[in-house]
């Protein structure tokens, strides 16, 4: 009977709604995994970063603690393709430095693998002692 149709069209309404809805949560529920995965991956560099020895205290003398030199590195990505050829630089105690540069060219990168949370990183990599203070 009509009735019959109209109540199967509706009950066929609310599964098929119910099941959409699942597949529009995937990629809220991807996102929020991907974040956790990041989140993990910070905690355990730092526990990691936090046992090891950091660049100030490698080295003793007071002149070296004064200034920081830091290589040219070249910044990638986990697939080994070059984001950023890093700049040279000299850093004494109280410097303050901007990078500019284009959005997207690693600017990020490159404060990260000073922190010592990048790895994707060719050449001598440092990482800032903890009375380093970096802005992003």
């Amino acid at each position: 009977t009509m009735g019959v149709l109209m109540q199967i069209q509706g009950i066929f309404g609310q599964v098929n709604f119910s099941l959409s809805s699942l597949s529009r949560q995937f990629s809220l529920i991807a996102n929020a995994t991907a974040s956790f995965q990041r989140l993990i991956t910070f905690e355990t560099s730092m526990k990691k970063d936090s046992s090891s020895e950091n660049i100030f205290q490698k080295n003793s003398s007071p002149e070296i603690q004064e200034q920081l030199h830091i290589p040219s590195l070249t910044i990638q990505t986990p697939t080994k393709k070059t984001i950023w050829i890093s700049p040279e630089m000299s850093l004494k105690s109280g410097d303050r430095k901007v990078l500019m540069a284009p959005s997207g060219t690693g600017k990020t990168s490159f404060l990260r693998v000073l922190s010592g949370i990048y790895p994707y990183v060719e050449g001598e990599t440092l990482t800032l002692g903890h009375d380093a203070m970096i802005v992003p």
